[in-house]
C-alpha cells in the first residue's frame, strides 16, 4: 500500500488493520467450519421427509411449517447466524476500502465508505446483541418500516450494552448520531456523500462545495480525526462482535481470554498516550498463565511477554513456535484450561 499520512498515524492505522483483520479471520472460520448451518432436530423420520421435500420449492412455506412443528428456536437460531456472518461481512467490505483511502488520504471516499457500516450494519448488530429474537422476528415477519434505522431505538441499545457516559459505546453514539456535534461523522460523510448539502446541520458554506476545494491543511485535518475517532469506534465493534461469535463457534473460555488480552495490549500500544503505564497494569491483572499450543509449555506473565503481544507475536521459549497476532487467534482451543 503506498501511504501518504505522516508517521504519527502509523500505529492508528495499524491497529485498524488488526481489527478488520480479526473480523475477516471470523469469517473465514466461519466458512470453515460451517458455523452458519443450523441441524434441525427432526422429532421423526415423517418430519424430516416431509421438510426436505417442502423445502426443494423454496417458497418460504417451510418457515411457517418449522414454527408450527415445533422448530422455531431452531430456525431463528439459523436466521441469527446467518444474519449475523453477513452483516458481518458486508461491515469488513466497507472498512476494509475506508481503511485503505484513509491512508492514501483519500479522505472524502474514506468518510463516505464509512456511513453504511458505522450507521446500518452497526446498527443491526448492536440490535442483534440486544435481543436477537425480536429482530429476526421483525425479519420474518414484520415490515421494512418496523426496522428502518431509529435514533430513539439505537440509544436504548447502546444503553443496554453500556449505559457508562464515559464508554466507547456511548461515545460511538455521539460520533455515528449527533448531527449539531461539531465533531459528529454524521455531518462529515453526508458531506463526503454529496456535494451541495442544505439541511441545517451540514448546510455548505457560500462559495463552497463540499470536499471539492480543500486544502492541503484540511485533508490533512480531516486525516488526523479519522485516526483520532475511527480506531476507538473500531475497538468497540471488536468489543461487541468478539462474545457473539464466540458463542457462534463454541470456543474455550481460555481461547476468549486470550483473544480479549491480546487486543488490550494491542489498544493500548496503539493508541493509549500512556502506553507503558496501561501496560504496566494489565501485566499486574493478568495471573492466568500463557500456555504454548504447541508444546504446552507454561510462561507467567513478565515483562517479557508484554513486550511480545504489544508488538504482535508470542514466541514459546521452548520450542520456539511461533503465534502472529495477525486476527482472531484459534491456536489455544487446544488449551484445557481451569482456573
Amino acid at each position: 500500500m503506498e501511504f501518504h499520512i505522516s508517521d504519527e498515524f502509523r500505529d492508528y492505522h495499524n491497529y485498524l488493520v488488526y481489527c478488520n483483520d480479526v473480523m475477516v479471520s471470523m469469517l473465514q472460520f466461519c466458512d470453515e467450519n460451517q458455523l452458519s448451518n443450523e441441524r434441525i432436530p427432526f422429532i421423526s423420520q415423517e418430519h424430516n421427509d416431509y421438510f426436505q421435500a417442502m423445502s426443494k420449492d423454496n417458497d418460504g412455506k417451510w418457515q411457517d411449517w418449522l414454527i408450527n412443528n415445533g422448530y422455531k428456536e431452531t430456525m431463528y437460531r439459523s436466521f441469527y447466524k446467518h444474519t449475523f456472518f453477513s452483516l458481518l461481512s458486508d461491515l469488513c467490505h466497507y472498512m476494509f476500502e475506508s481503511i485503505h483511502c484513509a491512508a492514501q488520504m483519500k479522505v472524502a471516499v474514506a468518510y463516505a465508505l464509512l456511513r453504511k457500516p458505522l450507521r446500518d450494519n452497526l446498527y443491526y448488530l448492536e440490535w442483534l446483541h440486544v435481543n436477537k429474537e425480536e429482530l429476526i422476528d421483525k425479519i420474518l415477519n414484520g415490515q421494512p418500516d418496523d426496522i428502518t434505522i431509529n435514533k430513539q431505538r439505537a440509544k436504548l441499545h447502546i444503553d443496554k450494552i453500556n449505559p457508562d457516559s464515559t464508554s466507547f459505546a456511548q461515545m460511538s453514539f455521539l460520533f455515528r448520531y449527533d448531527k449539531n456535534d461539531e465533531k459528529s461523522l454524521e455531518k462529515i460523510w453526508n458531506k463526503a456523500n454529496h456535494l451541495i448539502t442544505t439541511h441545517s446541520y451540514t448546510k455548505t458554506e457560500q462559495g463552497n462545495i463540499n470536499f471539492i476545494y480543500s486544502t492541503q491543511d484540511e485533508l490533512e485535518n480531516y486525516t488526523g480525526f479519522y485516526y483520532t475517532v475511527v480506531p476507538y469506534i473500531m475497538s468497540y465493534i471488536i468489543t461487541l462482535l468478539a462474545p457473539m461469535f464466540e458463542e457462534i463457534a463454541g470456543l474455550s473460555t481460555y481461547t476468549s481470554y486470550m483473544n480479549n488480552l491480546i487486543r488490550d495490549i494491542l489498544y493500548a500500544s496503539a493508541l493509549e498516550a500512556e502506553e507503558q503505564e496501561t501496560l504496566k497494569e494489565l501485566l499486574n491483572k493478568e495471573k492466568i498463565p500463557v500456555f504454548c499450543p504447541s508444546c504446552g509449555h507454561q510462561d507467567d506473565w513478565g515483562d517479557h511477554l508484554l513486550v511480545q503481544f504489544s508488538q504482535g507475536g508470542f514466541t514459546c521459549p521452548k520450542c520456539f513456535s511461533k503465534i502472529e497476532f495477525t486476527g482472531y487467534v484459534f491456536d489455544w482451543e487446544i488449551i484445557e484450561f481451569e482456573e
